[in-house]
Parts: structure tokens; C-alpha cells; sequence
């Protein structure tokens, strides 16, 4: 399992949309020679090989809301507080979408 974002170097504003991407490839299995889109419809990554298969791109990482609301505990460590502390040295705060890639 992987949370995995990714941001345009030229324009953080520009960011990984797993939403953009499912709309632009009208498929949700990423392959080879296939792009992964921004939040404005640009390519962002290019997918030059893949040695999984399928990948879940629909979940997003764990939240702080998810354990709360699930497990009746608050304030539990996440991905998603994670990703973003070690984002805000960059000025990225906070995330608005998180992949979360598992084999399937």
C-alpha cells in the first residue's frame, strides 16, 4: 500500500486528480503509455511501465474524520496529517486529494 501526491514543480496549484484523470482515461485501469492528470486537466506523470496490475485509485489516504467516525478515536495519527506535515515546508497545505494505491 502506497499514499501517494504529486505536485507540478513550476505550480503547486497544479496538482495529481485522481477524479480529472478517471474522466480524461474513461478507464480506471492505468497502463503504460497512459498519463495521470492534474486538477486542470494537464499531464502531470507519464506511466512508462507497471509491474502490479491493478491498483485502487479511487480511496483516498486515512483521516483523522475516518478513525473518528469508524473507530471512535480521536485525534489518531494518519496519513493524511502526515503527508501534510512533511508538505508544509514547501508551502503545500493542506492536501485536497490523496491516492490510495493498493494491489489489488
Amino acid at each position: 500500500m502506497v499514499d501517494f501526491v504529486a505536485y507540478d514543480a513550476q505550480n503547486i496549484n497544479n496538482r495529481l486528480d485522481p477524479g480529472v484523470t478517471l474522466d480524461v482515461l474513461r478507464n480506471y485501469r492505468i497502463k503504460p503509455g497512459q498519463c495521470l492528470y492534474s486538477n486542470r486537466y494537464k499531464p502531470l506523470i507519464s506511466i512508462v511501465s507497471e509491474t502490479v496490475g491493478i491498483h485502487d485509485f479511487f480511496n483516498s489516504a486515512c483521516r483523522p474524520e475516518m478513525y473518528e467516525v469508524l473507530y471512535d478515536k480521536k485525534d489518531h495519527p494518519s496519513c493524511y496529517n502526515n503527508l501534510n506535515t512533511a508538505l508544509e515546508p514547501f508551502g503545500i497545505s493542506p492536501l485536497i486529494n490523496i491516492i490510495l494505491s493498493i494491489c489489488l
